[in-house]
């Protein structure tokens, strides 16, 4: 999967805020603990896939 990355203080906020401003979700927010990161991936309109990720 091709995409990139944007770390983030708060991946739960930023993603409320996109899906607010109409943004769709393209993989559900999650917790996985053994990396050590919450994240969730948006795509754009171009078709970019765009992670955002917080430590845990």
């Amino acid at each position: 999967m091709g995409h990139f990355c944007f770390r983030v203080r708060d991946v739960d906020a930023v993603l409320a805020e996109l899906n607010r401003r109409g943004v769709k979700t393209f993989v559900e927010l999650g917790s996985y603990p053994d990396p050590g990161i919450r994240l969730c991936i948006i795509q754009d309109n171009n078709g970019n896939l765009i992670e955002f990720v917080t430590p845990l």
